[in-house]
């Protein structure tokens, strides 16, 4: 009987160090109204060992290519081989070998001084200009820099719904040491309760919610995903509830993130979301 509670207690320590997040349920929710508001598609940060936050940083030009720098120059361990656009220490997604967000992060997770994760976004989204413009961030905040979507690109607005915190906090999603937490949801389930926006468009728009299972690692991670729901939203301009989870909540899949998500099919002048839940221990 000794043996088996050791187990089961060296399981759940395992589970816990697993898990970059909360061991107790926890209210989550977002609210997105503008690209810089809430719809954060990814967070990246420098972990290398130059010193110099001032001038070891990220940004995003009009056309959408990423310039990574540490201490003033071009990093060159971004992009080395020349496979995400010819300039080393850039990363241009107009590239067909890294359009998407999956291989845009697995080039940059593949440096020793580089860390990005997924947070709205999918591997499978298109990152060919879908980032939002930012100047110059610095790379090596304790919290990472926030990548956000640029809505009429993307044409989707999208809710993680993690603690607000982690939404713009690499932190959770990686130790002390700059290692990748190979599925930081892995001890936790999340339950859907109210979701509720609009956007206004000239074609079509449609609720949809994602459970997805990651496996982050330096390289080449991968990801799972499943779709819970679709719906069509609301006419054009027209707030829609979807009131049905407040009665019996939209459980997502063991150790697994839920993504919420308006998807139009041509691009939006405004868009307003929120989206509301419980994350539950396993």
């Amino acid at each position: 009987m000794k043996t088996l509670k050791n187990l089961i207690l060296t399981i759940a320590l395992v589970a816990l160090a697993a898990s970059g997040f909360a061991q107790a349920s926890y209210p989550v929710s977002g609210n997105v109204s503008s690209d810089t508001a809430g719809s954060v598609a990814a967070l990246v940060k420098y972990v290398g060992t130059t010193a110099g936050s001032a001038t070891t940083d990220v940004a995003v030009d009009a056309a959408g290519v990423a310039t990574f720098r540490v201490a003033g120059v071009a990093s060159t361990t971004v992009n080395s081989g020349g496979t995400c656009g010819a300039v080393v220490g850039t990363m241009d997604p107009s590239d067909g070998d890294c359009n998407t967000f999956g291989e845009f992060m697995d080039i940059v997770n593949a440096t020793a001084d580089w860390r990005m994760v997924l947070v709205g976004a999918l591997r499978t989204d298109i990152a060919n200009n879908t980032i939002t413009t930012f100047a110059v961030s610095a790379a090596q905040r304790v919290d990472g820099v926030p990548l956000y979507f640029d809505s009429t690109v993307s044409l989707s607005t999208s809710i993680a719904l993690i603690p607000e915190s982690c939404k713009t906090d690499i932190r959770c999603f990686m130790t002390p040491a700059g290692k990748l937490l190979t599925n930081p949801f892995a001890a936790q389930t999340t339950e859907l309760r109210w979701m509720a926006g609009y956007s206004t468009f000239a074609t079509t728009g449609t609720f949809q919610i994602f459970s997805v299972k990651v496996f982050n690692q330096a390289g080449v991670s991968s990801e799972v995903v499943t779709q819970m729901w679709s719906e069509v939203t609301g006419a054009t301009g027209t707030n829609k509830q979807l009131t049905q989870f407040q009665y019996f909540g939209l459980l997502g899949k063991p150790g697994e993130k839920l993504i919420c998500r308006i998807l139009n099919t041509g691009a939006s002048s405004a868009y307003f979301m929120q989206a509301y839940g419980v994350q539950k221990p396993i």
